[in-house]
């Protein structure tokens, strides 16, 4: 019984996640009333109130629950090829712009730009789960391989920032300007592929370049094949 009690629970916090979600993104921060979130979810504003408080405490828990999701994915591309950097940045590249390009992120971009200046706890927690702890992570696995011999960054967290801002390059904006449709797989995969190749151009030890460079393997593109 209290399995089932609990699993109830769980399924209950889903539902009112993805419905927060739908009405914040539809409606807007401001706009959203908890009524309207409770009549998506099927549950009553009683409900609501008892899992998470109040309106902003709602959003702060739809915004980690994304993040967390996100980050379970870009953590299986460092798990599963472990030492093989360009690898391993592909498949993090991969799934990080896919995040970027989501319906969902972009709602979620465009509703941080109109209401995060009149609720910048909520701006905050925003970059600190997505950007900032997608950043750390990137930075930590930079910094292993530095220790490991297979880099060479100087700044990891700076180096980690400054991969994840080559992914989406104009795409993003384009985009969110509707000026362009999102872009197919394979689009992204041949941006992903090239921003890999730049930063791992000044991001190997010089030694290892050389090798690569002798054996005809720098700038080949080993990822795209």
């Amino acid at each position: 019984m209290i399995a089932e009690h609990e699993h109830d629970k769980g399924g209950k916090r889903a539902q009112v996640l993805n419905a927060a979600q739908n009405v914040f993104l539809r409606e807007g921060f401001e706009s959203a009333s908890m009524e309207a979130i409770a009549s998506e979810a099927g549950v009553s504003k009683q409900t609501i109130y008892n899992h998470f408080g109040g309106k902003e405490d709602l959003f702060r828990a739809m915004v980690e629950h994304r993040c967390a999701v996100m980050g379970e994915e870009l953590d299986k591309g460092i798990l599963a090829h472990g030492d093989d950097v360009e690898q391993v940045l592909v498949t993090f590249g991969q799934n990080l712009l896919d995040v970027m390009l989501s319906p969902e992120a972009m709602w979620m971009k465009r509703l941080l730009q109109s209401e995060g200046s009149r609720h910048p706890q909520l701006a905050e927690a925003f970059y600190r789960l997505g950007a900032d702890a997608t950043a750390h992570r990137l930075a930590g696995y930079l910094e292993e391989q530095n220790r490991k011999g297979s880099l060479a960054v100087r700044d990891p967290r700076i180096a980690a920032e400054q991969f994840a801002s080559m992914l989406p390059g104009h795409l993003r904006l384009r985009h969110l300007i509707g000026l362009a449709a999102p872009p197919t797989r394979e689009e992204c995969r041949r941006r992903v592929v090239n921003a890999v190749q730049l930063f791992l151009e000044g991001a190997r030890p010089r030694t290892e370049r050389r090798r690569l460079l002798r054996s005809g393997l720098l700038g080949r593109g080993r990822s795209g094949q």
